[in-house]
C-alpha cells in the first residue's frame, strides 16, 4: 500500500502530462519492491480496462474498486478514508490511464535486462 498524500498533489496539477511526469518521479521514489508490484498491478488493471466493451470495467470503475486498496492517506481512519475516496480514485485513474508514460522507463529496462540475461545464457551454453 502506498500513502496517497504526495500522489494527491501530483494529480492536482491540472495538466495530465505534468501530472504523469510528477507521478513517475513519485513512483521512482518508492522502494524497488513497491515499484515493481505497483507497476505490475497497474499494468494488469490497464489490460482489464482495455476490454471494457466486453467486461464493462472502465478505468473509473477499476479505480473505484482497486484505488482504496492501493493508496491510503497516512494515518487515516476508515471514516476519513471514505472522505478521500474520490481523490484516491482520481489518482488511480491517472496511474492507469497514463501508465505507459509513468512506467515506461522501467519496462524498457526490464526488456533490456531480459535480453541481456538471454544472451548471457546462450553464450554460456555454447561455451560448454
Amino acid at each position: 500500500m502506498v500513502h496517497a498524500d504526495k500522489f494527491k498533489e501530483a494529480s492536482e496539477l491540472g495538466n495530465a502530462v505534468e501530472s504523469a511526469a510528477r507521478m513517475r518521479a513519485l513512483v521512482n521514489s518508492l522502494p524497488q519492491d513497491n515499484q515493481v508490484v505497483l507497476e505490475y498491478l497497474i499494468d494488469f488493471i490497464g489490460r482489464v480496462a482495455q476490454h471494457s466493451a466486453t467486461n464493462f470495467m472502465h478505468i473509473q470503475n477499476l479505480a473505484t474498486v482497486f484505488g482504496p486498496n492501493l493508496l491510503r492517506p497516512k494515518d487515516a481512519s476508515a471514516i476519513e478514508m471514505m472522505g478521500h475516496t474520490s481523490t484516491i480514485c482520481a489518482i488511480v485513474e491517472l496511474l492507469i490511464g497514463r501508465r505507459e508514460e509513468i512506467f515506461a522507463v522501467r519496462v524498457l529496462c526490464a526488456v533490456i535486462c531480459c535480453v541481456a540475461l538471454y544472451v548471457t545464457q546462450r553464450v554460456g551454453a555454447h561455451r560448454t
